[in-house]
């Protein structure tokens, strides 16, 4: 979807949605009924903090996330959680929550999954990442 191939993702949940899709279909019935989520709908979202918070919450990379966590609960902390009205860097994000070096390790792996996870172009058959890897600039 990223690479406008395709209008839509079709998904068993709403798993897709932490990934970043613009449109996902989910909980697809037998006749047809199904859900829809279309992220133009609610524009005033953070994606990163959204994706974050699913992360936090527990997920397939991250098993169990915080104690105590779901996704709404999660929500809840990062709205009442004050960044001086700057944009949240992950490692802003990450010191509000947690003091574990471990913790932010899986916590890190886990969020590059999801913004690195490979995807095959459909056209030629390149294997891509969902999003362009960002090499950080080093100064020697």
């Amino acid at each position: 979807m990223n690479y406008g191939y395709a209008d839509a993702a079709i998904s068993d949940d709403s798993d897709l949605i932490a990934f970043g899709c613009q449109r996902v279909v989910y909980k697809l019935g037998m006749f047809g009924r199904c859900k829809l989520f279309q992220r133009e709908q609610i524009p005033y979202v953070d994606w990163n903090i959204l994706r974050w918070s699913c992360i936090l919450a527990g997920c397939d990379y991250l098993k169990g996330g915080l104690k105590g966590w779901g996704v709404k609960s999660a929500i809840r902390h990062i709205r009442k959680a004050d960044n001086g009205g700057r944009e949240y860097t992950r490692a802003d994000f990450l010191a509000k929550f947690t003091d574990d070096p471990e913790f932010e390790n899986r916590f890190v792996q886990a969020d590059n999954m999801f913004l690195y996870q490979k995807v095959q172009n459909p056209i030629n058959r390149e294997i891509l990442t969902l999003n362009p890897i960002v090499r950080a600039k080093v100064d020697l």
